[in-house]
């Protein structure tokens, strides 16, 4: 803002807006150079840490799993183990997905399995059911022929007990009325 104060108005001659203009180029340049070189000094420091870091890894161990590591061999290790976990992982979803194949054809089989069987029941038990009624029309028939003969002996017998009744009826009326009787002698 301090430009824009100093250079502003009206000029009749240039030579001092010039000098204003080259006066804030020059400072401007001055602070472009102070924050270049503060930004390389930041770089520089960056690289020294940077160098140190690696020397350090070289040079310091960390005890892991009870064995020695630098640093960088725990970033490699870290490193391996993170591609072994991503391969352990597309393992175990392949498992998976196999796993979950083999579950869905085992119950595929076990309904057309369990449909077979229901069929099969269904079969065995209109079979017996046919045979039942097979039989039991059979055995009605029997029990009717039965039926049947007993009721032509039965009236064969009436009417053989018929006869043998009218029979002794004539032959007792016929000793009445002879007054004598065989059977009474």
């Amino acid at each position: 803002m301090h430009y824009v104060t100093k250079c502003s108005g009206k000029y009749s001659d240039n030579a001092a807006a010039a000098r204003y203009v080259h006066q804030m180029a020059h400072d401007i340049y001055n602070q472009l150079a102070a924050i270049e070189s503060e930004i390389k000094e930041r770089n520089l420091r960056a690289d020294m840490l940077l160098n140190l870091s690696k020397e350090n890894d070289k040079y310091i161990p960390i005890v892991v799993n009870g064995s020695e590591m630098s640093p960088s061999e725990i970033s490699e290790l870290i490193t391996c183990q993170t591609s072994r976990m991503a391969k352990l992982e597309n393992q175990l979803l392949s498992e998976t997905e196999k796993r979950k194949m083999e579950i869905e054809e085992s119950q595929r089989t076990l309904s057309r399995q369990l449909q077979l069987s229901v069929l099969s029941a269904t079969l065995e038990r209109d079979h017996y059911k046919k045979e039942f009624d097979s039989l039991t029309a059979e055995f009605n028939k029997t029990l009717n022929k039965i039926n049947d003969d007993h009721k032509r002996e039965l009236a064969d017998l009436e009417r053989k007990w018929k006869l043998e009744k009218d029979s002794l009826v004539r032959s007792h009326r016929v000793c009445h009325s002879k007054s004598f009787c065989p059977s009474s002698s």
